[in-house]
């Protein structure tokens, strides 16, 4: 079964021109761990070429920020004007779709999350060394969606990505990463060293 089928779908509506996708889960491009991927995101934007208006809600950990990144571009490419609704929580590299919305709300009480991008190495000093430029330019290539979005100076911003910040909707909005809030209600509850939002597992 394609997992990815499970965690996001689209509803068309197509005597209003507007779609609903819904993205639940981790992020990535292999269809057979990742829950949402960028190849299918992708194509069904291209099946959505004469849509005004796209709705999309979002509740994931994050993921692979090459992916997020892809969907992000798809969306902002698209003629539709696009809406961003957080449902649970934003995280990581969800934050970077989260970006593409022309307007994006949270409810008052879900979470987004941003820090530095991370990865697994192995090697010697200088294949540390490396990895550690990389991951210093993805860095950068976050901020600019960051700052594209939110208007911020990249400082700010990187510092919000050095702490790991979480950022209630109130934080969110302050940034400038989300356009306005909304009051409904979210399950969020701590169990130990894990956070668990809309069945979300941290």
């Amino acid at each position: 079964m394609d997992r990815s089928k499970i965690f996001w779908n689209i509803e068309k509506k197509e005597e209003e021109k507007e779609a609903i996708i819904t993205l639940y889960g981790t992020i990535g491009s292999n269809k057979c761990s990742d829950d949402v991927v960028d190849k299918h995101i992708r194509n069904t934007l291209n099946s959505l070429k004469d849509y005004e208006k796209i709705k999309l809600y979002v509740n994931s950990p994050g993921g692979s920020v090459m992916a997020a990144t892809s969907i992000h571009n798809a969306l902002k490419n698209h003629k539709a004007f696009i809406e961003v609704y957080v449902d649970g929580i934003a995280a990581s590299a969800a934050t970077i779709i989260t970006c593409a919305g022309d307007k994006v709300y949270m409810p008052n009480n879900t979470m987004f999350m941003v820090h530095n991008p991370m990865t697994v190495a192995s090697g010697s000093s200088k294949d540390f060394n490396k990895t550690a430029d990389v991951l210093d330019k993805v860095k950068d290539t976050i901020l600019n969606t960051y700052v594209s979005k939110t208007g911020q100076e990249k400082e700010i911003l990187s510092q919000l990505m050095d702490d790991e910040s979480w950022l209630s909707a109130e934080d969110a909005l302050e940034y400038g990463f989300i356009d306005e809030i909304l009051v409904q209600n979210a399950s969020i509850e701590n169990m130990g060293d894990r956070l668990i939002v809309n069945s979300i597992v941290m």
